[in-house]
């Protein structure tokens, strides 16, 4: 293939002719978010290969954050701000979970349920105030915080985060912009212009006014769409057609770009994950191989690795699950024996008879050490290898830095031969890097934590894998999933939106628990009334129909069997029918059609042994229901795991009462 061929046949989700005269004027370009400006910065080397350049200068392009906070830097350089250091994300969450932790109780504020959930929540007030430029000081404004409980709880623990802040030379991302709004007028003037942008807060604006002469936004390429509407019955259909028709439109016009816009619950996002691998044939061997881009990934702490990996660190607490403990044997990842072998099949099932829900580890071990020296127990099993190793770890006592306990904490999955003695496939290998990038953000928290021990360690380890999201590393595909944020500003030849109920678009207002409403309203504070989410859904959906040459829009009538009406702002899409996918494929329902049957005598089940057979009422019940049900109860005799709870075992509390019964008529 030629390179003008190639070029032809690429993929474009941005036409960035229209800013080209704004590049050449020296402006650096601003976007809401980075994976925009990652997209321009691909499609102006593109744009230079098409007029046959072989070298150009790198496209001034930046997040408007990261451009604000290195001009930041920048007045710290000169001495026109103090110089402080600047917290992570991940560290500022800590921060503000210990001083919510650490804060003493008072009569007329409620105790904190989730430190973790407030934790969050203050950290989005305490930013949502700086950006909107709200004077806390001011006297009218604490008073409207104290007359509510949560929002006064909220101005002691922001008085305490920041006196932390001071004591220890720290600030945030948003101190860091207040702090260039004070000086930006002593600052040498930028050259910039806005991408995409739906609004910007006050903070941001006025900034932007102190450094800049003039601030132009780029001008919207694209004309309106060709768009439509349908409705489905329910979520499940609604997927299966999206899935269905990125998959034909994909093979039918390879080179056009197809833009998938899904919100909302992550299942909804993982559902359409399993129908779109489906359709692409990627559920197997291929499973890599999915010509399908998404924005959003999964919790570190939710992939199976990491999981496993926490999993082990578990056994160095005092007390486990019982079904973290068969989770452990049944992992690929941890180094516990082969489950396969009947020596960790009969561990499993003497767990389950002892009827425990937890276990201290000290019991635990005596019971895998003492199973493991039962006969023919020690074939294949090595958990209590394991959990001796740890017992005899010294240097798992005492107290240390976070950064010292990283050390030590890959020290106990190697002990469990973390993560496994398989080759590990490309998606893997990259939750592995995520995983030494986790414990790379637990030296930051010596600055915040001091030393801790073991169990606090991997607590926060525990933090910050659930704040840290796995995105996988893939080829460029013309189909993207994305979520409304994502999508605003890129170009698709077929877009679709999905969940377009009433109910969701606009969504309902979302104020901060923290901070007066009436505060929340004065303000124009982001998501804190209808009136301001119903403005920005009206942009963020003028902005899709100028973005793609056909733009779907599809709902459902009935979500958890309440009705649902389509979103008033779809008053200009014509309403289409479209086909709904089976359930099932219709390759594979064709395949199970055609396919010849081969019939097997199975001789290696039990003899049936009509003189000794046992069943009555209940063997005729359970043939009724299920045949092989019947077959494995009462040929095989396959028996299920017994259940566990809290307290005795129901095995204990019959022999109790077998003991007093014995004891009671002996006496009497």
């Amino acid at each position: 293939m030629s390179r003008d061929s190639a070029r032809a046949l690429r993929h474009s989700f941005y036409d960035i002719t229209p800013l080209v005269p704004l590049i050449e004027q020296g402006r650096t370009l601003l976007t809401p978010n980075n994976r925009l400006a990652r997209r321009l910065v691909n499609e102006w080397n593109h744009y230079q290969l098409s007029l046959g350049n072989t070298v150009w200068e790198t496209l001034p392009v930046s997040a408007l954050e990261r451009w604000l906070l290195n001009r930041w830097r920048e007045a710290v350089a000169l001495g026109l701000a103090e110089s402080r250091c600047l917290l992570s994300p991940i560290q500022e969450m800590q921060l503000w979970r210990k001083v919510i932790e650490s804060s003493p109780e008072r009569g007329d504020i409620r105790p904190i349920i989730n430190p973790a959930g407030a934790a969050e929540l203050a950290s989005k007030a305490r930013t949502s105030l700086i950006d909107a430029l709200v004077p806390l000081e001011s006297e009218s404004v604490r008073q409207r915080f104290e007359s509510d409980a949560d929002c006064a709880a909220f101005l002691l623990w922001n008085e305490r985060f920041e006196t932390e802040l001071s004591a220890a030379g720290l600030c945030t991302a948003a101190d860091c912009r207040a702090a260039l709004y004070l000086n930006a007028a002593d600052l040498p003037a930028a050259s910039v212009a806005l991408v995409s942008f739906e609004d910007l807060a006050p903070l941001a604006q006025q900034a932007l006014a102190r450094l800049c002469d003039d601030l132009p936004n780029a001008p919207d390429a694209g004309e309106l769409a060709q768009r439509r509407m349908v409705a489905f019955p329910e979520k499940r259909a609604e997927l299966r057609t999206v899935a269905a028709w990125a998959a034909e439109i994909h093979r039918n016009a390879p080179p056009s770009t197809i833009g998938i816009v899904i919100e909302g619950d992550m299942a909804h996002r993982l559902a359409l994950e399993h129908l779109l691998r489906r359709e692409f044939d990627c559920l197997g061997e291929n499973y890599n191989a999915l010509p399908v881009n998404f924005s959003s990934g999964l919790q570190l702490a939710q992939v199976p690795m990491v999981r496993d990996a926490l999993l082990a660190l578990s056994f160095t607490g005092r007390s486990v699950d019982t079904l973290d403990v068969v989770a452990a044997l049944h992992s690929r990842y941890l180094d516990t024996g082969d489950v396969h072998a009947t020596a960790t099949q009969l561990f499993v099932r003497r767990l389950y008879d002892e009827g425990a829900v937890t276990w201290t580890l000290s019991d635990l071990r005596y019971f895998a050490d003492r199973h493991a020296r039962s006969d023919g127990a020690s074939v294949g099993f090595a958990l209590h290898e394991r959990l001796a190793a740890i017992a005899t770890a010294q240097w798992l006592r005492g107290k240390k830095l976070p950064s010292e306990w990283a050390m030590q904490l890959h020290a106990v999955l190697d002990m469990f031969g973390w993560p496994g003695a398989q080759s590990l496939d490309s998606l893997e290998y990259q939750q592995l890097q995520d995983w030494y990038d986790v414990l790379d953000s637990l030296r930051q928290m010596d600055v915040i934590e001091g030393s801790v021990d073991v169990t606090r360690a991997i607590t926060l380890v525990r933090l910050l894998c659930d704040q840290t999201v796995a995105q996988p590393l893939t080829q460029d595909s013309t189909i993207q999933v994305l979520g409304p944020l994502e999508a605003a500003g890129l170009q698709f030849d077929f877009l679709w939106l999905t969940g377009m109920q009433a109910s969701t678009w606009p969504g309902a207002a979302k104020p901060n628990p923290f901070i007066p409403h009436s505060i929340q309203a004065h303000y124009a504070l982001p998501r804190a009334t209808p009136e301001s989410e119903q403005g920005f859904a009206q942009a963020l959906l003028t902005r899709f129909c100028h973005s793609a040459r056909e733009l779907t829009a599809s709902y459902c009538k009935q979500l958890d069997g309440a009705p649902e009406l389509p979103s008033a702002m779809l008053t200009e899409f014509s309403p289409v029918e479209l086909s709904v996918p089976g359930a099932f494929p219709t390759a594979w329902g064709n395949q199970l059609r055609t396919e010849a049957f081969e019939h097997l005598s199975d001789h290696q089940a039990p003899a049936l042994n009509t003189e000794t057979s046992k069943g009555g009422s209940r063997l005729l019940e359970d043939q009724s229901h299920c045949p092989f049900r019947a077959f494995a109860n009462w040929r095989l005799r396959v028996q299920a795991l017994p259940d566990f709870g809290i307290g005795l075992s129901p095995a204990a509390r019959g022999s109790l009462l077998h003991d007093a019964l014995q004891m009671l008529w002996t006496a009497l």
